[in-house]
Formats: C-alpha cells, sequence, structure tokens
C-alpha cells in the first residue's frame, strides 16, 4: 500500500470530494478513519451556535477585502472567497481555527473555532494523529515485541486524551494514561509526548487516540471500540480494521505492526 493521504486529501475526502488517491482511500482503514474522524468533528462544530454567526463575519470580511483588491475571477466563486477568508483572519486579531475540511458541494463552509491556546493568529485545523516513536526516536508503524516506544499525539485543538489499544482478537487494553478510568489532559503541541514508554507485546495492535472538549469517561471509549469491533466482524473483517467514530470526540489511529 502506497503513502497515506495527506492532510489536504483527507480534507477533500471528508468533505465530499474525490481524492487523488480514491483507490488507497478505499483499501486503507487508517485513512478512513482519519475521514471519518473529520467528518463528526465537522458536524459537531457547525452544532455551535458560534458558527453560523462566525461564517457570516468572515464572509463578509472576504467580500469587503475582495471590493477593495479587485482580485481576478476564478471558476468557483464561492471557493475564491472562502479562500480569501481565510486570510483576511490571518491578517486580524481574532483567533480562530479554520479547518479546510468544511468545504462542501459548491459552499465553502469553513467551521470556526476559538484556539484557547494559540498566540499566533489563525491556524488550520487538522486532523488527530498518533505516532509510535522507536527507539531511535523515528515515527514508526513496525516494532518488535518487548521494545520500548513513546506515543506522540496531536488533539487538533482539543485538550482531553486518551489512548486504546486494540489486538486482532477484539481485546482492548488502556494505552494513555496508564491505567486509566478516564481522559485527562493531552500535552500542548502539534505532536505531543505521552509519558511513560510503553513495552509492546506480541502481535500486531491498531491503537486509537481519543480526544475531546471535556473529559470522558474510559467506559465510553470501550464502547466505541467496541460497538466498531462488531461492525467489522459484521462486514467479515478483521477487529484490527474498525472503524470507531463517535460525534463527542475526534479519533486518531494507528496500525502498528509488531514483529517476534
Amino acid at each position: 500500500m502506497g503513502e497515506h493521504l495527506s492532510a489536504l486529501e483527507l480534507d477533500e475526502a471528508a468533505a465530499g470530494l474525490t481524492p487523488p488517491e480514491a483507490a488507497h482511500l478505499q483499501a486503507c482503514a487508517e485513512c478512513q478513519q482519519k475521514v471519518a474522524s473529520l467528518k463528526a468533528a465537522g458536524e459537531l462544530l457547525r452544532q455551535k451556535p458560534v458558527f453560523a454567526a462566525r461564517l457570516a463575519e468572515v464572509l463578509q470580511q472576504a467580500k469587503a477585502q475582495e471590493a477593495r483588491s479587485a482580485p481576478a475571477v476564478v471558476a468557483d466563486e464561492e471557493l475564491s472567497v472562502s479562500v480569501r477568508a481565510v486570510k483576511a483572519l490571518r491578517s486580524g486579531p481574532a483567533r480562530w481555527l479554520v479547518p479546510a475540511f468544511a468545504l462542501a458541494a459548491g459552499f465553502a463552509a469553513f467551521v470556526l473555532w476559538p484556539a484557547p491556546h494559540s498566540d499566533d493568529g489563525v491556524r488550520l485545523k487538522g486532523a488527530p494523529t498518533v505516532q509510535v516513536l522507536g527507539a531511535d526516536g523515528k515515527p514508526t508503524e513496525r516494532v518488535k515485541a518487548g521494545e520500548k516506544v513513546t506515543l506522540t499525539v496531536g488533539g487538533a485543538g482539543r485538550p482531553q486524551g486518551l489512548v486504546l489499544s486494540l489486538d486482532a482478537s477484539g481485546e482492548i487494553d488502556v494505552v494513555w494514561p496508564p491505567q486509566a478510568t478516564h481522559s485527562a489532559p493531552v500535552p500542548a503541541g502539534a505532536s505531543a509526548r505521552l509519558e511513560p514508554p510503553f513495552e509492546v507485546t506480541p502481535g500486531n495492535v491498531r491503537l486509537y487516540a481519543f480526544f475531546s472538549d471535556g473529559p470522558f469517561e474510559l467506559g465510553a471509549a470501550r464502547v466505541w471500540v467496541e460497538d466498531a469491533v462488531q461492525t467489522a466482524r459484521t462486514a467479515g473483517q478483521s477487529p484490527l480494521q474498525a472503524l470507531v467514530t463517535s460525534p463527542s470526540v475526534t479519533v486518531g489511529t494507528l496500525l502498528l505492526q509488531v514483529d517476534p
């Protein structure tokens, strides 16, 4: 299988557009998981009362800037206005996350969300991530049983997190925080290290990193994974292909291949 879809391609797929690597998306459970998480996050944010008001403000700013600068006309005027809206926000004092995945069906609706810890103006809100760092400190998706590895995560702006593992038999274990009963604050940063390192046990596992705006219980996360496993089995798939979604959290995932 080739490289995973880029952040832009994931955003396009979540918006209903066909990415250049459509065949990869159809075959890759990890990219499917990321697209599902983006869709769920977008739907949740669009329900926030601030969305409609802030969207109207952004488009008004963009049209005003367009009138002043008289830009060249492009084929998709809605898209043109929205791209300029991002530029307008970048130069303003407001702190907003503007994820491109809200683009959809002729209406470039950027989902807007305040960035509580940002000091650098506007940022693009990307997909949640989870990575494994091997003994050499480099990201890897293949390790050996008994090896000690470190997780890094990116919550895409959501401060609470919880990481679970799922093996081929469908067994679920807590990875981070150790022995947790609920989520915990995620260290700041797009690729934050989670401590302590953990020792890899035999057998491939899928990691699920859940992120939310507020605390959530381990029991809820287990139910989300169990439901996804049941759906995968009903479809004749392995538990490791389980696609976890929930409207209340975003989910990053990684299939970790473990050699003996």
